[in-house]
């Protein structure tokens, strides 16, 4: 389900103004990168850090930002919140998750800004280094884009943090949107499910129900469902239900066990048609 949903927070429209609106607000770059899979996304100068751009060709500095990003991904396994980094030059990034359907599918990544002024003596140090990685020839450019890259207070990078919070949470409920209501362009068997599924999620739905709803086979509802929506019926079934504990959760008169005892909350999902071994495809 991860993939699907990762992809569709990538197609966003409103991650783009997020970009945007994030960078011109505080001064940071901002990217999206998927839950467990740390990888090196190649920088730019106009979209992110000047000095970054300018480390990208090289594999060890490289390495060491795949590094840093991993055990980034393990602090927010262990605890799924925002959390900061700092790389070896001493930039500041922020970290946020991006839940969807109760699952941690990516991290929005914002920063690489400094807190303090840097010195001479420290861009020294990170010279060193750099030369240890056989950078050289760039070092004068380096040295620029490091001297030039912005510099924040705490209080900055508080409202950073709370500002980083809030478009993920905007981004994540704008894709689930996306998922669970209908499409202006998918097959109106699909539409009809997915309202079928919405008005019947405190009962325990199958697949096969489902589809002779909708009025097509089970097998072909398979394959158009998951084609059109890029989540299998169960996968459906179960965000939709999330979002309905969320809603239930938002009411202050509810208490936790309530929700929990909501119809439909707990309700088994149909991982295998009862009449039927094969599983979902």
């Amino acid at each position: 389900m991860s993939s699907a949903i990762y992809q569709a927070l990538t197609r966003s429209e409103l991650l783009g103004e997020l970009k945007r609106a994030f960078r011109d607000a505080t001064g940071f770059s901002l990217k999206l990168v998927r839950n467990g899979e740390p990888q090196r996304a190649r920088a730019s100068s106009r979209e992110g850090s000047a000095f970054c751009a300018l480390l990208d060709t090289n594999p060890r500095a490289c390495a060491a930002c795949l590094e840093i990003q991993r055990d980034l991904h393990r602090r927010l396994g262990r605890k799924l919140a925002s959390q900061e980094t700092c790389c070896f030059a001493g930039m500041v990034e922020l970290a946020v998750p991006v839940v969807v359907g109760g699952e941690h599918v990516a991290t929005l990544l914002g920063g690489q800004v400094f807190r303090q002024k840097p010195g001479r003596r420290q861009f020294d140090r990170v010279a060193r280094q750099l030369r240890e990685w056989g950078i050289r020839a760039k070092l004068a450019r380096i040295k620029q884009a490091y001297f030039r890259t912005p510099v924040v207070s705490e209080k900055q990078l508080e409202g950073a943090v709370r500002l980083l919070t809030i478009l993920a949470k905007q981004l994540a409920e704008s894709t689930t949107h996306d998922l669970l209501g209908p499409g202006q362009r998918e097959p109106s068997s699909v539409t009809q499910a997915k309202r079928f599924v919405h008005a019947q999620a405190g009962e325990p739905l199958t697949l096969r129900q489902t589809a002779a709803h909708v009025n097509v086979s089970r097998h072909h509802f398979c394959k158009i469902f998951k084609r059109t929506t890029g989540l299998t019926f169960t996968e459906f079934l179960a965000c939709v239900r999330v979002e309905k504990a969320k809603r239930l959760l938002n009411d202050a008169r509810l208490r936790i066990t309530e929700v929990a005892g909501h119809r439909g909350i707990l309700a088994p999902l149909p991982g295998l048609d009862r009449r039927s071994a094969k599983p979902e495809t």
